[in-house]
């Protein structure tokens, strides 16, 4: 006769506690593994852009992220993996700094005629002669507007003078032989 074992006593179920930490900790490792390797990716399509080599830039861009997903899945278990992605993750902030800085950099080499301008504006690099334009643009705009402020200025403080002269009382108004001493106001105080 079969034993029937679907009722049999079950060991209480053991805690999580352990478990979910090592997990926190893994999914915490494995967000700075992921950040650094799409930082390197990130880096290799800049590379690639300044190249001219955008068809390589697009396919990183297309196909980087399910790569990004396995290694990082991958450094969860095999050790070796997980060793080099956090020592990519050492360097993986930078990447995103140096992509950051890079188009700065190359504009700064291509005004001091180090690169040509042309070959690398793909990087958002454009010809010194532009840039040297749009700055002279811009202090002439403001040169202008403080001249127009400065003549506004001026209108008022002519308007205002006259305003006030024309208040001044003359030698035949009635008002001042008429005994009362006037004392003059500033201008605008009544």
């Amino acid at each position: 006769m079969p034993v029937d074992l679907s009722h049999s006593a079950v060991a209480p179920p053991r805690s999580q506690r352990g478990a979910t930490a090592a997990r926190t900790r893994a999914s915490g490792k494995s967000a700075e593994r992921r950040e650094a390797v799409q930082g390197i990716f990130q880096l290799a399509g800049f590379g690639c852009i300044i190249m001219h080599q955008y068809a390589d830039a697009g396919a990183i861009g297309m196909h980087s992220g399910p790569i990004v997903e396995e290694l990082v899945s991958l450094s969860e278990t095999n050790e070796s993996v997980g060793k080099a992605l956090d020592y990519l993750g050492q360097a993986g902030p930078y990447a995103g700094l140096i992509v950051a800085v890079m188009p700065l950099a190359l504009q700064l080499a291509a005004n001091h005629r180090l690169v040509k301008a042309e070959m690398i504006s793909a990087a958002g690099v454009v010809p010194p002669q532009a840039l040297e334009s749009q700055v002279k643009a811009d202090m002439a705009r403001q040169a202008s507007e403080a001249l127009r402020a400065q003549q506004e200025a001026e209108a008022e403080l002519a308007r205002l003078a006259a305003l006030q002269t024309s208040q001044e009382p003359s030698e035949g108004d009635p008002a001042a032989s008429n005994g009362k001493t006037r004392t003059r106001q500033p201008a605008g105080v009544k």
